[in-house]
């Protein structure tokens, strides 16, 4: 995976029903991995999006469940 690659991938927190959840990838209790980070960035001002890292993607994909 290339780095450019990887700025698309957040974790989202602070979702609540009002969220488009189109573009989650993953879920561990409240955060989801998403990979489409500018889509929420534009759309959802109040969330807290968080930079995914490689080690973040691994886990999320190994481990948690799909949405």
């Amino acid at each position: 995976m290339q780095e450019q690659d990887l700025e698309s991938y957040a974790l989202l927190k602070g979702v609540d029903e009002t969220v488009d959840l189109s573009y989650v990838l993953k879920k561990i209790g409240l955060t989801y991995l998403i990979n489409e980070r500018q889509f929420y960035v534009e759309n959802y001002p109040n969330l807290v999006i968080e930079k995914a890292h490689i080690d973040d993607l691994m886990e999320y994909m190994i481990k948690w469940e799909t949405v």
